[in-house]
């Protein structure tokens, strides 16, 4: 019978098991670290929306993070696939917004309105 010793494992012997570093989250870093050129300061919200473009063919959801008069940001499950002007409908819609795309996240879209 053949025992392999190098790594303690072998019949009728246990491993042991080191307890894993536990390494604390680095954090997040914000995309965009320059001066902040918006008009007016925007507001925090957490309201469901819809984009629509494509000829109203395509249509994604999504979270309306923070709002002012001048624009958005907006978390949406992937920004990429978003055309850069679109139509921004609140759940209840009873707001309607012209968009223009002006930076993308992993997650979140920076919006401008018309």
């Amino acid at each position: 019978m053949v025992v392999n010793m190098t790594n303690n494992i072998g019949f009728g012997k246990r491993k042991t098991l080191q307890p894993a570093a536990i390494q604390m989250p680095s954090p997040k870093t914000p995309t965009y670290t320059g001066p902040d050129r918006r008009g007016g300061a925007r507001r925090k919200m957490l309201k469901g929306c819809k984009i629509i473009f494509n000829n109203q063919s395509s249509v994604f959801d999504g979270v309306i993070v923070s709002i002012s008069d001048e624009g958005a940001r907006i978390k949406t499950a992937n920004p990429a696939f978003i055309d850069d002007e679109f139509l921004l409908t609140t759940v209840f819609g009873n707001h309607e917004y012209i968009c223009n795309v002006i930076w993308r996240d992993a997650e979140f879209v920076g919006v401008e309105f018309e």
